[in-house]
């Protein structure tokens, strides 16, 4: 997503400005515009029921079927969607000192078959690409509160899979990442970004540094690209660490319950007279569900962490968080044991003029390589607005098979595709999560209860520098609404959800934002 100005937004594809770019050009045909923009502001179904395999889930995770055994019927917290998000959320409500709150999750599919399953396992947070965007959108001390708080998912993550004792089954690492510039355009704006944003955070000078000319060859085996920028990232299998972290709370706390094929059907507030006057005593939300056969459950708060698909049960979203879908690959090296540089200690991003690629290395020697989606079909218009992530797109995993033996001439003879697959990723229009207690109207008009809807969602293909963070800060804030502490959320005041900032939100905003 390069344009005038680069940011890095995806970890399962690049986005913004091949939209941008192909909605300029749209803009010529007005009913090719009109069509678009309509399917932007469409919801999506339920996730299909057969999705692409995912190298992360080979072999399935134990639980990735697991039902408990008894079916509630009334619960403090209803979690729809069972990811990193859903996960966060009950490690913190449950991990807190004082009650524990009886938590439910449903999930529609199997466990973390969503994004959680399919992204690139890059906790990479590129703040040179997008801190001057955000400063111009939010202001100064807004961005730096961003900036900061997706930089400390790194140690986060790591201390996290340290303390449950996780490491090694979840792979998770610190890494070198690299960032080649493959283009002279886009090399002269990146050095430019990074002098800038140094000089606002000059405690991070030391941990960037920028390469060019015979280093590129000696250091990296690059011998076409323009320059690199190095720092530090991480890397790890997040369905490993996720779905190890939900048999550990399960095991530990009998008022957690996971319920998987268990898709939301319809979810309705507390009963309202004809002037929509909220019928007292107030009651909880009640949620059908459908798994084979029908099942009602109340719940005094739901919350909604299904990123791409929220709009489904949403609707005020509609527009505001879209869904999109993106291409990763698994990938083999030729001729035999041939190996990039650094191996699994060092991950990678191809930055181009438009768009970026993205590949970190798994210590069994697999290739995770993503993105291509300037690529797809209308310059990649056909995957937004689209959740089916039961199909490949041929033309992106195409140009992924033959990336890096472009990028590594010399060294990378031909590479073999192991598997292919397709994810969803909740996109934001303004860039930024959506994070807090979902105003009635944008929740479409249902009452609040005893309790109220909540949202944890779109972070734009960034889920692993936005997710556990968010997910953390909504259960302090449902500890605080369940219990009256009042503990502080941790999340930039940015990301929480009001009406202003969704009536402000909109598609053509965020093109206009990212046109050149």
């Amino acid at each position: 997503m390069r344009t005038s100005h680069t940011y890095e937004l995806l970890t399962m594809g690049n986005i913004i400005s091949p939209l941008s770019v192909s909605l300029k050009h749209l803009r010529t045909t007005k009913s090719s515009y009109a069509s678009i923009l309509d399917r932007l502001n469409t919801a999506p179904g339920k996730p299909v029921a057969a999705p692409t395999a995912s190298a992360w889930q080979s072999p399935p995770a134990p639980l990735a079927n697991f039902c408990s055994e008894e079916f509630p019927t009334e619960v403090d917290v209803l979690i729809i969607g069972s990811g990193i998000t859903a996960c966060s959320i009950a490690y913190h409500l449950l991990r807190q000192d004082g009650p524990k709150p009886r938590v439910a999750i449903f999930e529609a599919r199997e466990l973390c078959s969503g994004a959680t399953g399919r992204n690139g396992g890059h906790i990479k947070e590129s703040p040179y690409n997008e801190w001057a965007r955000l400063v111009a959108r939010f202001g100064r001390i807004a961005a730096d509160e961003v900036v900061r708080f997706r930089m400390a998912h790194l140690k986060n993550l790591l201390e996290l899979a340290d303390k449950e004792g996780l490491r090694e089954v979840s792979e998770a690492r610190e890494v070198e990442t690299v960032d080649v510039y493959c283009e002279p355009e886009a090399w002269t704006k990146a050095q430019q970004r990074l002098r800038e944003w140094l000089d606002a955070f000059p405690d991070e000078k030391g941990r960037w540094r920028t390469w060019e000319g015979a280093d590129l060859k000696t250091k990296f085996n690059l011998t076409t690209a323009c320059g690199c920028i190095t720092s530090t990232a991480g890397s790890l299998s997040p369905y490993a660490l996720i779905t190890h972290l939900y048999q550990r709370l399960l095991t530990t706390y009998p008022t957690l319950s996971l319920h998987t094929n268990t898709p939301v059907e319809t979810l309705q507030g507390t009963p309202v007279d004809p002037w929509r006057r909220p019928i007292s005593p107030l009651q909880p939300y009640s949620v059908f569900t459908f798994t084979g056969s029908s099942a009602t459950i109340k719940a005094t708060h739901v919350v909604h962490a299904t990123n791409g698909h929220v709009t489904r049960l949403v609707p005020g979203l509609k527009g505001k968080l879209i869904a999109a879908r993106a291409q990763m690959t698994s990938q083999r090296l030729m001729p035999e044991g041939v190996g990039l540089p650094g191996g699994a200690d060092r991950s990678w991003s191809f930055c181009w003029n438009k768009g970026f690629d993205y590949l970190t290395i798994r210590p069994d020697g697999a290739y995770m390589l993503g993105g291509g989606f300037a690529r797809g079909p209308s310059e990649g218009l056909e995957a937004m607005g689209n959740a089916k992530d039961d199909e490949n797109t041929i033309y992106e995993a195409a140009y992924l098979g033959g990336l890096l033996p472009a990028v590594f001439q010399g060294t990378v003879k031909g590479t073999v595709i192991e598997s292919a697959w397709t994810g969803t990723i909740g996109f934001s229009v303004d860039s930024l999560p959506w994070v807090g207690a979902i105003p009635e109207k944008v929740a479409g008009g249902r009452r609040r209860g005893m309790g109220m809807e909540w949202i944890c969602a779109g972070y734009s293909g960034e889920g692993m520098v936005n997710a556990w963070g968010c997910g953390r800060g909504l259960a302090v804030m449902l500890r605080n609404e369940l219990y009256k502490e009042n503990a502080s959320t941790g999340v930039p005041q940015a990301m929480l959800i009001t009406e202003k900032r969704v009536k402000k939100a909109t598609v053509e905003m965020m093109v206009e934002d990212y046109l050149d």
